[in-house]
């Protein structure tokens, strides 16, 4: 008899310690502990903390334990509530890293591997990702996510003004009080890693604000790899007043440590104030209407106008009951998974410049791919330099690897024509950029292709990665990342540091990289408002993700100046060839612009990030401005230039 395989040991300080509380979860516990123990991430331990459970949750987690040693049980004879349950886990927790689950959710199988690498390269204390909300069976038809239009457009810095500010009852963009947070154990006391156990709903919101006001450093980055299971018996969405009271009793114990000169603070904390207050008086009407009680509900009603408005929510919830009960039409449900599709052939384009080192981390990031069985890619690299320096590197990379990879020769030190000549080498449908300087993440290309369907270009986010020794503000303002930009919802145009184009789509239609760019940059904004022009659908894929490292000589206050400079010129460029009417109202208005941004600025001179933003803002204008005025763009790489630094 074979012996059977023996659990993954617990490390004597793990990585993760992953908290989960639970009161007669037993019906979703076993799922729960299920997607912990499937993470790519091995190296961590899971404290299920039951709080006094009635149903069979205690038996799970002991069946899970003698199966993983990385499992553990704290158990309590009664029920305290969610924030005790979670303290009692987080004094047994020794990882590096604490992460809050609940245990009717579940996790993506990379979850923790991607949110601890991306902290880590971000130096954040605090990482969160987006909510997956899906119903009591029906895991299969996700209702939605949390994180909506700029917050899903790509990471951010959140401080604890912009926490406040978007943790009010009833108001307007994602409640980020609703993310399972991952917390840097090291960069906080142990006193503050513990809940106000006074708080049965609402407690992740007050542990969190209170670490970013201990000088915690919280990034949010828009990847749907937290799954949220509403059910008849979940919590975090059952209000009352007496929920309400000790929401509003917590809130206001930390109003005394609000700096009074933080302004954004205090007008966000004010407001927070303010609609807790006004979903106080909800719960009264709702309770007077249950009831019966038409002559207090009207009184309340009357009383405070604004909360019978809110009376719309639970109509809406009971339509959405009502439709999620009708059957899902048609085929969809039995579409093909992605390793079942037809064949896809994609290449994959580095155009480079005397970059052997990071043309090398690049082309390995291409060899990582982690792709679908039906996907063919193939590797073709462009190098631009007068001399063919890189067709040794290229070569000794292909002989290694299990895929075509072709290396053309495109001299000239502009940057469009090498890209001209990656549009000539491809032969598949599908083109995907990545410059030198680049690395992308395991799953790029497969989330690129998997929003090609209906799209002529997908575009995903480029992540700067700053060294330790670079300015604080330039850090946080985070300008060396790329994120694609909505204009009253549409995308206008994108970036080839990460795009996947339908090159058949763009030899149709005889589009080219405008060579007099080549040299100034911002040959790609023209080249895909061009394509939208033509009648492309230009996409956006959040998860779509790569790495870039920052040169010492781009953090710096001159080259951000330089770059956002001529980005203005560029984009001004855009709408003078595009949209004429647009470019001159553009021109009209831009020394107004100029003249808010440099006020704005300067009455935000006490907060650095935000008013070296407006700076940026303003020198963007400026940019345009002397386009308009007939200033030649700025050439940003010069020919006599040995590399772009």
């Amino acid at each position: 008899m074979n012996a059977p395989p023996e659990s993954p040991r617990v490390a004597p300080e793990p990585l993760v310690s992953v908290v989960m509380a639970n009161r007669d979860g037993g019906r979703y516990l076993a799922a729960a502990i299920a997607s912990v123990q499937s993470q790519s991430l091995r190296d961590l331990e899971l404290i299920v903390a039951d709080d006094g459970s009635r149903d069979d949750s205690v038996a799970i987690v002991e069946a899970a334990m003698a199966e993983d040693r990385r499992v553990r049980l704290v158990r309590s004879a009664t029920s305290g509530g969610p924030a005790a349950a979670r303290n009692r886990a987080l004094a047994q927790a020794t990882g590096q890293w604490i992460a809050v689950m609940d245990s009717d959710d579940l996790m993506e199988a990379d979850r923790l591997e991607r949110l601890t690498a991306a902290a880590q390269i971000d130096d954040a204390d605090i990482v969160a990702d987006d909510l997956v909300v899906f119903f009591e069976g029906d895991g299969s038809r996700p209702s939605g996510r949390l994180l909506t239009g700029p917050w899903a457009s790509g990471p951010r810095w959140v401080d604890a003004a912009d926490y406040v500010a978007h943790n009010r009852f009833y108001g307007r963009g994602p409640n980020l009080g609703y993310l399972k947070p991952l917390i840097r154990a090291a960069a906080f006391p142990r006193r503050l890693l513990r809940y106000d156990e006074s708080l049965r709903i609402g407690e992740d919101y007050d542990l969190v604000l209170r670490l970013l006001f201990a000088g915690g450093q919280m990034r949010i980055y828009p990847l749907p790899l937290y799954r949220y299971r509403k059910h008849a018996s979940s919590t975090s969405h059952r209000l009352d007043e007496r929920a309400l009271a000790a929401i509003l009793a917590a809130d206001r114990r930390l109003c005394k440590t609000v700096p009074a000169g933080d302004w954004r603070l205090v007008a966000a904390w004010k407001s927070r104030q303010r609609s807790i207050q006004r979903a106080q008086h909800f719960e009264t009407l709702m309770t007077a209407i249950k009831q019966r009680a038409w002559g207090r509900a009207a009184t309340t009603a009357l009383r405070h106008p604004s909360v019978a408005a809110l009376l719309r929510l639970p109509l809406a919830v009971r339509l959405e009951r009502a439709f999620r009960r009708l059957p899902v039409a048609g085929p969809a449900a039995s579409a093909p998974t992605p390793d079942d599709a037809a064949p896809v052939a994609v290449t994959v384009c580095i155009c480079t410049f005397r970059r052997p080192a990071g043309l090398a981390e690049a082309m390995a990031s291409v060899a990582g791919q982690r792709l679908p069985q039906s996907v063919r890619q193939s590797l073709v690299v462009v190098d631009n330099d007068s001399d063919p320096s890189a067709r040794p590197l290229v070569e000794r990379f292909a002989a290694g690897v299990d895929f075509p990879v072709a290396y053309r020769h495109c001299p000239g030190e502009n940057i469009s024509i090498a890209r001209n000549g990656a549009l000539d080498a491809t032969r598949t449908r599908w083109l995907a950029f990545l410059d030198d300087d680049e690395r992308a993440a395991p799953n790029w290309l497969a989330a690129l292709l998997a929003l090609s369907g209906g799209a002529q270009a997908v575009f995903g986010p480029c992540e700067a990665v700053y060294a330790a020794h670079a300015p604080s503000w330039i850090r946080r303002g985070d300008y060396h990342s790329n994120r694609i930009v909505r204009r009253h919802g549409a995308i206008e145009t994108g970036h080839t540091c990460n795009a996947l184009i339908d090159a058949a789509f763009v030899r149709r239609r005889a589009l080219r990289f405008d060579v007099e760019l080549g040299r100034s940059g911002g040959e790609d904004t023209i080249f895909f408002h061009a394509m939208r022009r033509c009648g492309a659908t230009l996409a956006y894929a959040p998860t779509a993700i790569v790495f870039e490292d920052v040169a010492a000589g781009r953090a710096t206050i001159g080259w951000i100046a330089r770059r956002r400079y001529r980005a203005g010129q560029t984009y001004a460029l855009m709408l003078r060839r595009f949209s004429p009417r647009r470019y001159a109202l553009w021109a009209w208005t831009s020394p107004l612009k100029i003249a808010l941004c440099s006020f704005i600025g300067a009455s935000t001179s006490f907060d650095s990030t935000r008013a070296s933003q407006w700076a940026m803002r303003g020198v963007f204008h400026f940019g345009g401005l002397s386009y308009a005025l007939g200033f030649g763009i700025h050439q940003e790489y010069a020919p006599h230039r040995h590399s772009r630094t």
